[in-house]
């Protein structure tokens, strides 16, 4: 491995670790219920979602990397991730996206709710929901 591909790497850790930690920041700030991390819903195929509530069979994923063409938005990897998100549906799971552009109290909170059991309320003026 070549030191440019190494530092491509480390930077796109770095990226990945400060995601994971905005959306938890805010997960656990909005009252979130507790999250397993790398939670693996499926030990055939070894899939597992980045964040999940196991009690209600909430799962979050991450999507990271979508405006720098990361392996999530190309062909053979959205490929395989519809399998798993598809399989997951199947067998119960609500699985809900985010990307980084997506970690925010408007899209966050709605999924906080629902693993809580909570029901967001939205009105005319505000696209935010309360609870």
């Amino acid at each position: 491995m070549t030191a440019s591909a190494t530092l491509k790497e480390l930077r796109q850790n770095a990226k990945s670790q400060a995601l994971t930690r905005r959306f938890m920041f805010l997960w656990k700030a909005l009252g979130g219920s507790p999250l397993v991390k790398e939670w693996r819903f499926d030990h055939k195929r070894q899939w597992r979602f980045d964040f999940a509530d196991i009690n209600e069979k909430v799962a979050i994923e991450l999507e990271g990397g979508i405006w720098t063409h990361g392996a999530h938005t190309r062909g053979k990897h959205y490929n395989s991730d519809c399998e798993k998100y598809n399989r997951a549906t199947l067998m119960g799971w609500k699985v809900f996206r985010l990307t980084t552009d997506m970690i925010t109290r408007a899209h966050v909170l709605p999924l906080v709710c629902l693993a809580s059991g909570k029901i967001p309320v939205f009105t005319k003026s505000n696209t935010t929901p309360t609870i």
